[in-house]
């Protein structure tokens, strides 16, 4: 069992130990950006599987333990996850955070489809990236991508109708 560590002078759990501990006992959609947070900062997704094992028996190690497969360290902020997971639960492939096309990264994508999809929180609300928004938009469109764009109101209100959306964006092809 991993020992406690000393992070500035207080003894502290094990990043994996914290990760699973949280991904045992809160919401679903609060617990992959959680595990996200863990292999992206702290530690590997074999160290969150580790851990995992010695959890077992206790409340939520389910969830922590399916969970743990969709961690990844390329998530930017927990909306990307919640919405990885959204997608995820309704029975679509899980899409890459992070894409790289052409100049531009996407939020989440779907390569082979060209499909992507943005999570467009208060950030967007910035002068400089109203105007930046649309030039990109349009040059992703210009490519061939279809872009498919939430808010927090889809995020927390209407998880289900992002679900249709992106399906029916991958269902044009």
């Amino acid at each position: 069992m991993p020992k406690p560590t000393e992070v500035l002078g207080v003894r502290c759990v094990p990043a994996a130990r914290a990760a699973v501990d949280l991904a045992r006992v809160v919401r679903r959609h609060d617990a992959l950006p959680v595990l996200d947070a863990a292999v992206r900062n702290a530690c590997s997704g074999e160290d969150l599987s580790a851990e995992v094992l010695i959890h077992d028996g206790l409340r939520g190690v389910r969830q922590a333990r399916e969970l743990i497969a969709y961690a990844d360290p390329l998530a930017q902020c927990r909306q990307e996850s919640h919405l990885r997971l959204i997608l995820r639960d309704a029975g679509l492939p899980m899409p890459r955070p992070q894409l790289m096309v052409g100049p531009y990264v996407l939020d989440l994508g779907y390569g082979a489809e060209r499909v992507g999809v943005e999570y467009d929180g208060s950030s967007h609300l910035d002068r400089q990236r109203l105007r930046a928004d649309p030039t990109r938009h349009n040059w992703l469109e210009g490519h061939g991508w279809a872009m498919r764009y939430f808010t927090d109101h889809d995020l927390y209100r209407r998880p289900d109708q992002i679900a249709l959306v992106v399906l029916a964006a991958l269902e044009r092809l």
